[in-house]
């Protein structure tokens, strides 16, 4: 028995890997340093002696054997062991593979490897068995009667089609970082460990990381494994994992890695990476992402789809995320989605945007106990474009700010506590295109509309032509609205008011509407400008509880005069649990109506 503590000094030597039969069976360290006549009756001493005596008739002078080259009952010892285990398969000369359940042939002058048998082997569904046969370079293969069967080389077809671990890779270990993490984890997802630790313990060597360990944690050690992984790679497909039965909510991580059993053909794009940076923080993985949303069908509401950087089957692919709370996401349904190739699509990417991603799922929540997005939501805000021209359609598209309370799923904003004044502003750029294609010309409408202090039930309504405002105005209006937290209600109140306070007053007058009562008009209602409403109470009664003015401009593009109607609703006797069940549900309506002639204006 000897210790080399200086790589460069330590012998050519072989190395042992085997199933571990019972523990009372196999051969200690301590046993080996004061031998009693018990030891020569175990199996594994017998394990031991035979593979020594095959290292010495090739001309090595030294073997390695987990069993009783390791100091169990140091823990330090332990950990650096489990640790290294990689790195010590991969420096032997080679490894003998010892099959305890693998038949001799009848007909010794016959050495052919029964496949079948091979394949049912033990061996292949033990989790430390999978880096004891990518490490080394060379590997025999061995039956009960330690007969010599074959090398990885000769049988790696056979190995390849029962491990699911490419050709390639077992001929040479030194592409093992060419494969994704998805195709690492794939590798290991059927086998079997004694403890639930080692599970993940195990796949150190794999992913060439290295941590503590602590017995007793249980599948909490494949979380910090994962971990310490995306600490060393910007490989994103590591949240490739899908479930047997897809759960409605889920952490960003794997529970377990036999969810990456799905996994095998996901290869990582290469594609630039830097801005994959990301951090473990409290809140989750804190992460720069691009962000893609698909329309459901036969749905108004939007998936949000996150870019992974991986293909399938030759498909991209990407995860579906939920967003709970303020910058923070779930796994929603925990499939995989296939991102469609088509142009159409890309006015649906997003700009990339930073955001959290919980390790594991919350389990209790202020407003629902069991659902995480309804559980985070105190009120809510919904915006509806809509049209009431019968000869026109409106086509929208819209940028909400801010983005880390805009729910694209349920399409509202979301306040998560009692405590915040809310707002939420949309950044409108339509167009009233010709239902009739013969007819020439659509017009475009950009539109601000912003809503504030929704969740104490006294809306404030900003409405905002874009048309007139120079643009680099609008742009940094939008830009530094952007940077606003949810929490500074009152900054993006005087932001609003100073880049388009004047613009308001000159040239938005307000127009008598239908929606607006007499009593509204002697109260001065209407004489307000158009681009700041102030209520001072929810009025009670009829069917819409707040009715505000409408207004009219000239699109300076087209030349059409468009009827431009704000209406504002707080539902609070029966509202949409769906979307929010603790607190009603403000509605900002904004129809469009072509006129031919405008509408006559009232006086100030």
């Amino acid at each position: 028995m000897e210790d080399f503590f200086d790589v460069s000094k330590q012998p050519r030597y072989a190395i042992l890997s085997h199933r571990w039969g019972d523990k009372s069976e196999e051969l200690t360290l301590q046993e080996l340093l004061t031998p009693t006549p018990d030891i020569f009756n175990k199996s594994g001493f017998r394990k031991v002696r035979e593979a020594s005596k095959t290292a010495l008739s090739r001309g090595l002078s030294h073997i390695w054997v987990d069993t009783c080259c390791i100091d169990k009952t140091s823990s330090s010892e332990l950990t650096e062991a489990i640790n290294s285990m990689y790195a010590w398969y991969a420096g032997a000369e080679v490894c003998y593979v010892y099959l305890h359940d693998l038949p001799a042939p009848k007909n010794l002058t016959d050495m052919t490897m029964d496949v079948e048998l091979l394949a049912k082997c033990d061996w292949f569904t033990r989790g430390w068995t999978l880096q004891e046969l990518i490490a080394p370079c060379k590997v025999l293969f061995f039956d009960q009667d330690w007969n010599e069967r074959g090398s990885k080389k000769e049988l790696s077809a056979a190995i390849s089609d029962i491990t699911g671990i490419p050709v390639d890779l077992l001929n040479d270990p030194d592409l093992l970082s060419d494969y994704s993490v998805a195709q690492r984890m794939s590798w290991a997802a059927s086998r079997q460990t004694t403890k639930p630790e080692d599970k993940s313990y195990c796949l150190l060597g794999i992913f060439d990381v290295h941590m503590s360990l602590i017995y007793g944690e249980g599948m909490k050690a494949f979380t910090r494994l994962q971990e310490v992984v995306l600490q060393k790679t910007s490989d994103l497909s590591i949240f490739v994992w899908t479930d047997d039965e897809p759960r409605k909510y889920a952490p960003l991580l794997a529970d377990k890695p036999r969810q990456f059993k799905s996994s095998g053909s996901v290869e990582a794009v290469l594609e630039d990476t830097m801005y994959r940076d990301l951090l473990i923080t409290s809140r989750g993985i804190r992460i720069t992402v691009s962000l893609i949303h698909m329309p459901e069908e036969n749905n108004e509401a939007c998936l949000t789809i996150m870019e992974v950087f991986c293909r399938k089957d030759g498909h991209d692919i990407g995860i579906s995320l939920r967003k709970i709370s303020g910058g923070r996401y779930v796994r929603f349904d925990t499939g995989l989605i296939i991102l469609p190739r088509v142009k159409k699509w890309e006015r649906s990417r997003m700009l990339l945007e930073t955001i959290h991603l919980p390790v594991s799922l919350p389990r209790r929540f202020l407003f629902d106990k069991e659902d995480p997005v309804l559980g985070n939501r105190h009120t809510v805000l919904k915006f509806r474009l809509c049209d009431s021209n019968p000869g026109f359609t409106l086509s929208h598209y819209g940028r909400q700010v801010p983005r880390s309370h805009w729910d694209v799923h349920d399409q509202v904003f979301f306040c998560s506590n009692t405590r915040s004044v809310s707002w939420g502003v949309l950044f409108v750029h339509s167009q009233l295109r010709p239902k009739n294609t013969d007819e020439d010309g659509f017009i475009p409408v950009n539109l601000f509309v912003g809503c504030h202090r929704w969740n104490l039930k006294r809306p404030y309504v900003y409405v905002c032509g874009l048309d007139d405002m120079p643009s680099e105005k609008s742009m940094a209006m939008e830009t530094q609205l952007d940077q606003m937290a949810f929490e500074s209600c009152r900054q993006a109140e005087t932001v609003i008011r100073c880049m388009i306070g004047e613009k308001i007053e000159r040239r938005s007058i307000v127009v008598e509407t239908g929606m607006a009562s007499a009593a509204d008009v002697e109260a001065g209602v209407p004489k307000i400008p158009i681009g700041w409403y102030g209520f001072g109470e929810v009025r009670r009664g009829g069917e819409k509880e707040i009715a505000v003015p409408g207004w009219h401009t000239k699109f300076k593009h087209s030349g059409r005069t468009v009827w431009v109607r704000i209406n504002v609703e707080v539902d609070d006797k029966e509202w949409d649990r769906t979307l929010c069940v603790a607190n009603p549900i403000t509605r900002v309506d904004v129809q469009f109506e072509v006129l031919e002639k405008p509408p006559a204006q009232k006086d100030d």
